[in-house]
This record gives structure tokens, sequence and C-alpha cells, in this order.
């Protein structure tokens, strides 16, 4: 394998998921990034003290995670939660959070992002809090200096997550710190609908996109999949617009969930579906079949819909 510090290899032979033996040629952007110049028949020796010999394993494109939280990744030890639902989990990262200071999120945030580098991850959009207290931006902070660290590497989008309530130039000082975009979790407001509208107009006053936590609960009659799709409907075509978890969804009557669908397909917005994470958070109780979106909000036919972990 290359050397620290050495040349990055400028061809790559290995079998394609077809099993033909193919040779990917490289080139360095503007950035530094190397990126996929050819695909085919390239001439390896041309460049024999950087070709990388892969001929005996497949190469796959790398993957990307849609939904990630980097700001608590590996934070297990230090918070210790106890075995519980989604709101136990909540419960526990806000009553620990205090512990941590700037050093602290970049350290896991780094690790848990070369982690999954090592595993063939190399895009990464993570989900960060807006704490409360007098530094809501240092874990914001942090991941920034991540994701300059990697950016040779890894892209790494930011979205800021505020909790129901906080103050708008709060949010807006998010963006400033180094948030990509608007997040929230609104179905835990107690207006939701006045939450969604909130928050989607504090991204299109900075013209930026969002990427909602979005009815991440089973019972109830507080949705806000509806409003959210309707708010952006009139976006421009290159604006995200993101929903993710929604769990409701898979306990909606047949007819809700097909009218969902149209609104979704109609409004743009994608959906990304956490459902290692749901099938696990989600109501122990009931013993739901489904905790996760269902297969008619998730078919390529009907709405975009990357997979996440969270």
């Amino acid at each position: 394998m290359q050397s620290h510090g050495a040349p990055p290899y400028r061809v790559i032979t290995a079998r394609s998921a077809g099993g033909d033996l193919i040779d990917v040629a490289l080139a360095p952007d503007d950035g530094g990034r190397m990126r996929v110049t050819a695909i085919g028949s390239t001439t390896a020796g041309a460049y024999r003290e950087r070709h990388l010999d892969l001929s005996d394993h497949v190469l796959l494109p790398p993957a990307a995670d849609p939904h990630a939280h980097l700001d608590k990744a590996l934070s297990w030890e230090d918070l210790t939660p106890a075995v519980g639902d989604l709101d136990a989990a909540i419960e526990c990262w806000r009553r620990g959070v205090d512990v941590f200071d700037e050093t602290d999120f970049h350290r896991r945030a780094r690790a848990a992002a070369l982690l999954v580098l090592t595993r063939g991850t190399t895009a990464v959009r993570t989900h960060v809090d807006v704490l409360a207290g007098d530094d809501p931006y240092r874990g914001i902070r942090a991941i920034d200096r991540v994701r300059r660290e990697l950016a040779s590497v890894m892209a790494i989008e930011i979205v800021a997550l505020p909790l129901p309530g906080t103050p708008s130039e709060v949010v807006l000082g998010a963006l400033d710190a180094g948030a990509d975009l608007v997040g929230g979790a609104p179905h835990i407001a107690e207006d939701p609908a006045t939450e969604v509208a909130h928050l989607i107009r504090l991204a299109e006053s900075r013209g930026v996109g969002v990427d909602l936590h979005t009815d991440e609960f089973l019972i109830g009659d507080h949705m806000t999949i509806g409003t959210f799709a309707e708010l952006v409907a009139g976006w421009p075509a290159d604006r995200t617009r993101t929903a993710g978890h929604c769990c409701r969804s898979s306990t909606m009557e047949p007819e809700e969930l097909s009218q969902t669908v149209k609104a979704l397909r109609t409004s743009g917005i994608s959906v990304v579906t956490l459902p290692i994470t749901n099938l696990y958070l989600q109501d122990r109780v009931t013993c739901f079949p489904l905790r996760s979106a269902p297969v008619q909000l998730t078919s390529p036919q009907s709405v975009h819909h990357p997979e996440g972990r969270s």
C-alpha cells in the first residue's frame, strides 16, 4: 500500500462489479483532491511508480452517509446511556452534553470520520446540535475544523440542529459558524407546523437548504411532512430539501400514504430512511411491525431516498 507522504496513486487496476479488469485514472483537482478522470483501458505503465494493482479485488464507488451525528459519535463511554427508546436517548444527551468542550467534540468527530473513511465512506452529511448555554456553536466549530482537516479525502456537510424555540439569531449564527443547512426536529415542538415554517423561513432568508428530522414517531396526528412539502414546493430545483426518519409514514393508512408520496414527489423532497436507528429506538410497547419509512415512500419510482445510519 501507499506509504504516508508518498505521491498519490495515478492509476488503479481492479475488477469492475461485472468482473472486467479495468484501469481507473486519477488526477488532482484544483483543490488537490484526487478525482477519477477516466475508466477503461488506460496505460498503467505510464505511472509505474504510482500504480496500485488491485486486480484481485472488486472496485466499487465510495459510499456516502446522508444522515450522521458526528457530534454525538463515540460518546457512549462518556455518557453511559441506559438501553432505551428515542426519548431516553435525547434526555441522556441533553443531561450529559455539558461535559464536552470543543476539543472533545473535535476528537470524537475526527475519530468517527476516519473510521467510516477506512470503510469506504468519502462523503458525510452530519447534523450538529446548536447547544444551550454560552457557547452554542462549539460542536459546529469542531466539526468544521474536521471538515477542513479531511477535505482532501472526505466531503463533510454540516446541518445545524437547533431545539424548538431556539431564537432566530442563534440559528442563523450557526450558519455563520460553519453550518451549511438549517435542520431541526419540528415534530417535538409544541406547535410543529409553526416550527416547520419558522425553520424554512430562516433557510430562505439565507438562501440555503433544509434537512429536517421529520415525524420521528409512530402514533399521533402532529405530522409535519405535509406542511414541509407545501412550503418548499416552489424552491429552486437545486436547493436541498430533505426529510429524515419519517417513521410516522409507516403507520399511515394507504390513502394518506399515497397522498404523502404525491406531495413529496411534487415538492422535490428527498427522504432519508434510517432503518437501523429506528428499528432500535422506536416503539417497544406495542411492537409495531414497521418503525421506519415504508417501501411506498422509498421506491425509486416515487421519492429520492438515500439511506443513513444516524
